[in-house]
C-alpha cells in the first residue's frame, strides 16, 4: 500500500528531521519528481496545510543532514544487492506488481559530508549512485518498506558499498548458469581478481560473494568462500593468482566495473627518472629539515623504548609538546615553527594526561613577556576516554592484529583519517605520536609478518611528510626492544631509557623522571651527538648529566650526607684522593653537585 501524504505521516517525517517539500507529479519530465516553488523559488518553509494539498512528499537532503542510496538498473538487477547495507529509512515502490526497494536514506555523521557517486554503464545505463544534495520522494506514489528515523552511516564507507554493487550487479548479468564446472573456475577466478586487482577488504568480499551465490541458487557458498581464503593465501604467500584478465576471458565479456574498485591504476608508459651521479652531483636536492636537531628529521621514523616506569610516555610527551609549540627540548634545538602534533594514548585516561600536560608545560614562559608560551591548539590528544564519549564503544580499531590483516587496514585507515582532518584544520600532517604499540596493536611481536602491514603503512606515512615517534617496551632480560627485527627496519633513529638502579639516582624531592638514554640506532647522526646521558624530570623541569661511573655515584652519596674528602678517604679506603678531587670538580662542572662547602 502507498504511503499517503497525511498529517500523521507528515509529523512522523519532521520528528526525523526531514525538511519536507511538495514534489510535482507531472507528465512533463522538465516538472516531473522537482520540487514546488513559491514566487519562481524553491521553498523549504512549507506549511503542514501546503504540505498536505500535495500529491507527492519530497525530503530535502542537504538541509536535512542525509543522503540516499539509489539503484537505478533499469534491469533491477542492482536492487537485489542492496540488502547489503546497513538498514535504515527505506523507500520502495511497486514495478508489475512487485515491490521494488528504490532507495535507503541515512543520516551523515555531525560535520561530516558525502559525496556524489555513480556508476553508468555505457550499454546499461545508470546502476547506482549516492545522493548527497537533492530531493527523494517519500510519499504519495511511494512505499515506505522501513519507517524509521535514518540511521547515522560513513558515506564513505557506503560508496565502497555501492562500487561493489555496480561490480557484483556486473558479475550477475554474466554469471554462468548451474553447471558445477563452469562456476568453479568463475568463482576460482573471481577470487583471485579480488584479493589481487581490487582494493577492497576481505570480509567484505566474502559477504558479496555469499550474496551472488544466494541469487544464483548456488548451494556450494562454503566451497565459494574457502576458494576466496584460498587466493588470497596464496597473494600473501608471493604465488600468483588468476585475476581480472582471466575472469573477463572466462565469461568471455568486459567488466568495467572492476575500474571503480581497482586500485589507482599504472600507466604502462610511465617509468622512473633515471639520474646518473654526474647529474645527481649538480642536482640542487632540498635540504633535510630537523624538528629535533639531529635525533628527529621530516619523514622519519623514531621508536622510544623502555621498561615500566623509565620515564618514555613522559619524554616523548614532551617532545610532544616542544614539536606542537617549536621549543627546544634539553640540548636539542627546534629548527623547526611549531606544528600540530596527534598523540594516540591507548592506556592513560584523558585526565592523567592533561595533568601530565600541565605539569610539563608550567614552566614554560617567554622570557620577554612573562607569557605561556605552549600552543595548546596544536597539540591534538585522542585517548579511550575521548573514543567512549564520541560514541567509539569498541576503543581504538588495532592498528596490526596477528592474521588480520584487513581488521587492521580499518585502524590505521581511522588514524589517517584524523590525520587529514587534522592538516584540514591546521593546514599541514601532523606528527604522529603512537603511545604504545603493545597497547595499539594485537600481534606476536616475534613474528615479522606480524609487523609487515604496520611497516608499510609507516612508509606510506612518510611519503606522505608524516613525522612518526612510536614507543615501545623493552625485554626485561637484555633490555633490547622486544619484536622481531622487522620493526626496526624503517626506524631512523631508535631511543632506549633505561631506569637507573635504586643506588644511583638523583636525590629529588617528591616523584621525579630518572633514566638514562640510550641510543641504540642513529641513521642521521653519531659520534658525541649519540652518546648516552642522564635524563631527569622534576618539579616541572627537565634536566641533563652525563653518564656518571660507580665511583661517581659513590662520591655523589657521601658529598650528600656531608663527608669532606678527607672523611670520604676514612670512610672508603678504595678511594684515591685525586680521584675525588677530579671527580667532584668534574661534577661540579656539569651542575650535579651545586655546593662544597666542606672543602
Amino acid at each position: 500500500m502507498q504511503t499517503t501524504v497525511t498529517k500523521e505521516n507528515i509529523e512522523k517525517f519532521q520528528s526525523y528531521g526531514f525538511v519536507l517539500t511538495p514534489v510535482n507529479k507531472s507528465s512533463n519530465p522538465k516538472l516531473d519528481k522537482k520540487p514546488k516553488t513559491k514566487k519562481g523559488k524553491w521553498s523549504k518553509d512549507w506549511t503542514t496545510e501546503e504540505l498536505l494539498l500535495s500529491e507527492r512528499l519530497g525530503v530535502f537532503h542537504k538541509d536535512s543532514k542525509v543522503f540516499a542510496i539509489d539503484p537505478d538498473d533499469k534491469s533491477f538487477l542492482a536492487h537485489k544487492f542492496m540488502q547489503m547495507l546497513p538498514p535504515t529509512f527505506e523507500i520502495g515502490k511497486l514495478v508489475n506488481g512487485k515491490v521494488v526497494n528504490t532507495q535507503r536514506i541515512y543520516r551523515l555523521p555531525n560535520d561530516t559530508k558525502a559525496k556524489k557517486f555513480e556508476y553508468t554503464c555505457k550499454r546499461k545505463g545508470k546502476i547506482i549512485e549516492l545522493l548527497p544534495s537533492t530531493q527523494s520522494i517519500i510519499a504519495g506514489d511511494r512505499l515506505i518498506l522501513n519507517n524509521v528515523e535514518p540511521v547515522v552511516a560513513d558515506p564513505i564507507e557506503l560508496t565502497q558499498h555501492c562500487r561493489l554493487i555496480a561490480v557484483f550487479t556486473e558479475l550477475l548479468r554474466h554469471w554462468p548458469d548451474k553447471n558445477k564446472g563452469q562456476r568453479d573456475e568463475a568463482h576460482l577466478r573471481l577470487a583471485g581478481a579480488l584479493v589481487r586487482d581490487a582494493e577492497i577488504n576481505l570480509d567484505d568480499a566474502r559477504k558479496y560473494v555469499e550474496r551472488l551465490c544466494y541469487l544464483t541458487n548456488d548451494t556450494e557458498i562454503k566451497n565459494r568462500i574457502e576458494k576466496l581464503n584460498y587466493q588470497k593465501q596464496q597473494w600473501d604467500s608471493n604465488h600468483d593468482v588468476a585475476g581480472l584478465n582471466s575472469l573477463s576471458k572466462y565469461l568471455n565479456v568486459n567488466l568495467p566495473a572492476f575500474d571503480i574498485i581497482k586500485p589507482d591504476a599504472i600507466d604502462e608508459d610511465k617509468h622512473y627518472p633515471i639520474t646518473s651521479f654526474q647529474e645527481m652531483v649538480q642536482t640542487k636536492y632540498p635540504e633535510p629539515k630537523f624538528m629535533l636537531d639531529p635525533i628527529i628529521r621530516e619523514k622519519t621514523v623514531t621508536q622510544i623504548s623502555g621498561d615500566y616506569g623509565s620515564g618514555k610516555s613522559m619524554t616523548g610527551m614532551q617532545m610532544a609538546v616542544c614539536f606542537s609549540s617549536g621549543l627546544d627540548f634539553l640540548h636539542w634545538k627546534n629548527r623547526s615553527a611549531p606544528r600540530p602534533v596527534l598523540y594516540v594514548e591507548g592506556e592513560m585516561p584523558a585526565v592523567d594526561i592533561r595533568e601530565r600536560v600541565l605539569e610539563m608545560t608550567e614552566s614554560i614562559i617567554d622570557p620577554n613577556s612573562s607569557e605561556i608560551i605552549f600552543r595548546q591548539d596544536n597539540l591534538f590528544i585522542l585517548t579511550l576516554d575521548d573514543l567512549d564519549l564520541a560514541g567509539f564503544k569498541f576503543g581504538f580499531e588495532r592498528l596490526a592484529v596477528t592474521n588480520n590483516e584487513d581488521g587492521a587496514a580499518k585502524g590505521r585507515l581511522l588514524i589517517e583519517n584524523t590525520i587529514k582532518e587534522i592538516k584540514e584544520r591546521k593546514g599541514q600532517y601532523p606528527v604522529l605520536f603512537l603511545d604504545n604499540i603493545s597497547a595499539l596493536c594485537s600481534i606476536e611481536e616475534n613474528k615479522s609478518q606480524d609487523w609487515s602491514g604496520l611497516v608499510n603503512w609507516f612508509m606510506r606515512l612518510k611519503t606522505m611528510g608524516v613525522v612518526i615517534v612510536y614507543f615501545h617496551h623493552t625485554n626485561k632480560s637484555n633490555g633490547s626492544a622486544s619484536g622481531s627485527n622487522m620493526a626496526l627496519r624503517l626506524v631512523d633513529t631508535h631511543i632506549i631509557l633505561k631506569k637507573l638502579a635504586p643506588d644511583q639516582k638523583f636525590e629529588l624531592e617528591g616523584k621525579s623522571v630518572q633514566c638514562s638514554v640510550n641510543f641504540d640506532k642513529c641513521r642521521n647522526f653519531g659520534g658525541s651527538q649519540s652518546k648516552p646521558f642522564i635524563l631527569t624530570f622534576n618539579r616541572g623541569k627537565w634536566a641533563k648529566y652525563p653518564m656518571l661511573t660507580a665511583i661517581d655515584w659513590k662520591i655523589l652519596k657521601y658529598h650528600n650526607e656531608g663527608l669532606s674528602v678527607e672523611e670520604m678517604i676514612n670512610e672508603d679506603k678504595s678511594l684515591a684522593k685525586s680521584t675525588v678531587y677530579r671527580r667532584k670538580a668534574f661534577m661540579k662542572r656539569e651542575g650535579i653537585i651545586k655546593d662544597d662547602k666542606k672543602d
